[in-house]
């Protein structure tokens, strides 16, 4: 296969002019890094930062074999610069975009182009070339799909470190078919070196703290003005901050990273922070460059010292030596003027990031996250000014009341008709999956369980006076009265006998759960407060859920109620709401209990949403899966991250990430049956709950899944998401 021959331009032009051009908003080859420039495009939709990209369309009905490599600065989408000038009516005509797809992304007799992606990863200074996931192209192990690439190869500078980057299992199987004859760049070869990674996007001013250790750092410190400065990944929720730069990847649907969001605190990973010393290859080469410069000045004034001594030689060779130092004075000035050229134009394609450590601990910073770059640098004394008098002229908004329901007869079963029950009773949680449990999924496992109302909460914490605690000014007003009095009313709660007909009814329904599932190994009692899982405050993590044997003794059942009521008054948690002006003291919390499921029956746990976070517009779902060793939602270990969309009514997996818990690049947390079987459980909830989060101005769902190891999904959790601003 390797000696195919293919079309090769020994030598590239220089420059070309794309006016001359036949299709004036594209070029039929990339010469330099000039050209590159012209028509690149960082895009605001790359699932990794610091990339650019050019569009490649080769069109094989043209008389001789024609690429064309896009001016994708104007136009991203393939179709639409096909449509703008390869449109050839009555001869050749553009299908409309539904048949496009569905012939130039597959083996079709009908296919005119082949679709690509040339990306540069510029913190790797990688080159990768990239088709569409679903696209069947050498999938036959056909000869087109070498000739392709080699074509791309030849038409480019960079084609002898042009790599080929499969972005599915699909093109994963397909490479294999042309081992040895092309280079391949694996997804998580290239996620390796990710320096820069944006999760929430934005601009923020406040005061820096350096955490050396995630773990030790005293919570107490942290406040809404605080921009924290990470080694690692905080592995618990922090109470409210104002920006959050990490040095270890996070999951994009971690709670850390999902609170953020829904903070719209700028959140972002940029692995060299706390490195003492930043080089890279520019600036190797710059060095390198330097030192040249620097030999040559010293040649030269060597050279001019001879030259002195030299007296008695003939004017001949005095005039040959001057002019040969002419020359090289003027080669030196030519390539000093031609590298401040090339250097002025990098810089302003990209800004070097200089150590974060050359800040310090309480910095007054500005902190700007976008798709593809970051800044962080002092703030200037207009912008102190105007932070500080921000700071001082906080407005009183009115408090947002939250309803609840203080009836306290009954426990309710978790398939009970949850409108009838009402959500001011069970809280959001266990109204949401009441209704779940009510719906026909495929391949999804029934969801049991029972619901212990706010009403108990209620008549538990009665004699603790509450609101009188928190409506004293010293409390409001103090923060380390506040963390005191929340850790006291925590006590209290624990310390206060919960009710013994309460108990009795709690095992009453413990029986009959048991009936309903048959034999399991045990139970999980969840929180289902009536201040998470809202819409306008999704509360992600903020309180306890705690697994309890599989027959409980009286004190284990009081033990984990008590519990999960006492992490109502986290001082995290109390912060959190605080931020969203929900009304504290009317705050109150439900229980559900479930059956629960252990590493011996789970092979994945997952978070999910209905949407795609990079191209909001496109109908796809992103899926993070993480394997029983590590959790989504704890951010432990970079996840498996998808992207799940149908072409053609064939459903289409992007891998965006692989698990950094996975050793071997073939391995997967999640095989094609649980992908299928997730969308499958996706799509439903988009169909019957989606559409009452749209009116609500909520553009997802965003879905806890787990997976068994027989290939079943369990829906865990399903509350509204809003996806990020433009």
């Amino acid at each position: 296969m390797g000696n195919e021959q293919v079309k090769k331009i020994e030598k590239l032009p220089n420059k070309i002019e794309t006016k001359k051009y036949k299709y004036p908003k594209s070029v039929p080859f990339i010469s330099d890094e000039e050209v590159w420039g012209d028509i690149s495009l960082r895009s605001k939709t790359s699932h990794t930062a610091r990339t650019e990209c050019i569009k490649v369309i080769h069109d094989m009905h043209a008389k001789e074999d024609v690429v064309h490599f896009v001016q994708t600065n104007l136009y991203e989408w393939h179709y639409r610069f096909c449509r703008a000038f390869l449109n050839n009516p009555p001869d050749d005509p553009l299908p409309p975009l539904n048949l496009f797809n569905r012939y130039n992304y597959s083996n079709a007799p009908e296919r005119r182009f082949i679709l690509g992606t040339i990306v540069h990863h510029l913190d790797q200074d990688l080159w990768v070339y990239e088709l569409m996931p679903g696209d069947t192209l050498g999938s036959d192990g056909s000869e087109l799909f070498f000739q392709h690439f080699q074509m791309i190869k030849n038409f480019t500078y960079f084609g002898e470190k042009l790599f080929f980057h499969p972005t599915s299992k699909l093109m994963e199987s397909t490479i294999e078919l042309y081992k040895g004859d092309i280079p391949v760049k694996y997804t998580q070869d290239i996620y390796k070196g990710i320096k820069f990674q944006p999760y929430t996007l934005g601009t923020a001013i406040g005061y820096l703290r350096i955490v050396n250790d995630p773990d030790t750092f005293p919570e107490e410190e942290i406040t809404e003005e605080t921009i924290l400065l990470v080694n690692g990944t905080p592995k618990d929720f922090w109470p409210p901050f104002k920006a959050l730069i990490t040095t270890e990847m996070q999951s994009p649907l971690s709670h850390i990273a999902l609170l953020c969001s829904s903070r719209n605190s700028p959140n972002m990973t940029y692995t060299n922070a706390f490195k003492t010393e930043i080089t890279n290859k520019e600036d190797e080469e710059d060095e390198k460059e330097e030192e040249d410069e620097e030999e040559e000045e010293e040649e030269l004034e060597k050279e001019k010292e001879n030259e002195k001594e030299k007296k008695k030689e003939n004017e001949k060779e005095k005039v040959k030596k001057k002019e040969k130092l002419v020359e090289k004075e003027v080669e030196k000035e030519n390539k000093k003027n031609k590298n401040g050229k090339n250097k002025g134009k990098e810089n302003k394609k990209e800004e070097k990031i200089d150590n974060l450590l050359n800040f310090h601990d309480g910095d007054c910073v500005v902190l700007t996250i976008s798709r593809q770059e970051f800044r962080l640098q002092l703030a200037d004394k207009k912008q102190k000014k105007q932070f500080l008098t921000k700071k001082k002229t906080k407005p009183n908004k009115k408090k947002i009341n939250l309803q609840f329901d203080e009836e306290c007869n009954n426990l309710y079963d978790l398939r009970q008709d949850p409108e009838k029950i009402g959500v001011h009773k069970i809280g959001y949680k266990a109204f949401s999956l009441s209704k779940i449990s009510n719906f026909e999924f495929k391949n999804v496992v029934e969801l049991f369980g029972f619901m212990i109302p706010i009403g108990f909460y209620h008549q538990h914490v009665k004699k603790i006076k509450i609101e009188k605690i928190l409506t004293k000014k010293k409390f409001i007003k103090d923060r380390q009265t506040k963390i005191q009095s929340l850790k006291k009313i925590r006590a209290q709660i624990m310390d206060e006998s919960l009710d013994k007909a309460l108990i009795e009814k709690i095992k009453e329904k413990i029986e009959n759960l048991y009936e309903q599932i048959g034999c399991h190994k045990g139970l999980i009692f969840r929180s289902s407060s009536n201040a998470e899982d809202m819409p306008g405050f999704i509360g992600a993590g903020l309180y306890l859920s705690q697994p309890i044997p599989k027959d409980p003794t009286d004190e284990q059942i009081e033990k984990v109620v008590k519990e999960i009521y006492s992490s109502l008054w986290g001082f995290k948690a109390f912060q959190e709401r605080d931020l969203y002006n929900l009304n504290q003291a009317q705050v109150k919390m439900a229980v559900l209990v479930q059956p629960y499921y252990d590493k011996e029956t789970i092979k994945a746990n997952c978070v999910c949403l209905t949407t795609n976070p990079f191209r909001p517009d496109l109908p796809s779902y992103f899926i993070n899966a993480q394997s029983t060793e590590g959790s989504v939602t704890d951010s432990i270990g970079v996840a498996e991250q998808l992207i799940v969309f149908t072409l053609d009514k064939k459903l289409v997996t992007r891998i965006v990430s692989k698990s950094s818990l996975k050793k071997k690049q073939e391995d997967s947390v999640l095989e094609k049956a649980d992908v299928a079987n997730i969308f499958d459980a996706l799509r439903v909830l988009d169909f019957k709950i989606g559409g009452k989060y749209w009116r609500m101005g909520f553009q997802a769902i965003d879905c806890e899944i787990l997976v068994t190891k027989d290939q079943k999904v369990i829906v865990v959790q399903a509350r509204p998401y809003k996806t990020r601003k433009k």
